[in-house]
């Protein structure tokens, strides 16, 4: 198998989040395997096979109201802003000349980050929920292979009762062909982790986009780093 593997890091700051992409491609597989229609009509992520399944956020998330981040562009960088009222959750479209991403916050779900606790050990406990506006700053870019970085601040974690919590949807237009596609959480250390691997909640799936490409997405237990990884 020959195999190309392309990491990249970032440091935006000195209070920025660390995001790392991996692009892995195999030349020795003659056609990808479909990808498998889950229950629910959404796709999980085992290959490349585009099907008609288009992802409707009105109908993901009744009653949340949208909103887009306000934007400006430093270079390569997009860098956006967004409030959120925590009782009320939002759909926000995450626009910009790089990618049209979308985080989806539901009802209830951000955890107040003054307090609560922080950490891999955390994500599962309890947290008290967050009743007061939080400004968000999201910075967004693509590597040298086109795949698509996502840095939040402040990093805070989000309720670990509803499974609805804070998903992030990433818009891939580049992801054609593959054999697996992830979100890996990457901390400060530039470790990165496979988090659905020992939480199943936390699998990634993908839909096709009508912009070509696809939606790549998943749940989120805290705001951190993130980005698209297929091979």
């Amino acid at each position: 198998m020959n195999v190309l593997h392309l990491f990249t890091r970032r440091r935006l700051g000195s209070s920025a989040l660390v995001l790392a992409a991996t692009l892995t491609a195999c030349s020795d597989t003659t056609a990808p395997e479909p990808i498998r229609p889950l229950a629910s009509g959404y796709l999980t992520t085992s290959a490349a096979v585009l099907r008609s399944t288009n992802i409707n956020f009105s109908t993901l998330y009744p009653g949340v109201g949208t909103q887009n981040a306000t934007l400006r562009t430093t270079g390569d960088t997009t860098i956006q802003t967004f409030t959120v009222n925590p009782t009320a959750g939002s759909i926000v479209f995450l626009g910009g000349s790089f990618a049209k991403h979308v985080l989806a916050i539901s009802r209830d779900a951000l955890c107040d980050p003054t307090k609560n606790s922080y950490g891999p050990t955390e994500w599962l406990k309890p947290c008290t929920a967050a009743t007061k506006p939080i400004t968000f700053t999201v910075k967004t870019w693509k590597n040298a292979a086109g795949r698509p970085f996502a840095d939040f601040q402040p990093a805070i974690r989000f309720s670990p009762d509803d499974d609805e919590a804070v998903r992030i949807y990433f818009q891939d237009t580049a992801l054609r062909s593959y054999s697996e596609i992830y979100i890996p959480y990457c901390d400060k250390a530039n470790v990165c982790v496979k988090e659905e691997t020992t939480d199943a909640k936390l699998t990634t799936y993908a839909a096709p986009s009508v912009g070509g490409g696809y939606w790549v997405y998943r749940r989120l237990r805290h705001f951190s780093g993130y980005n698209v990884t297929a091979f």
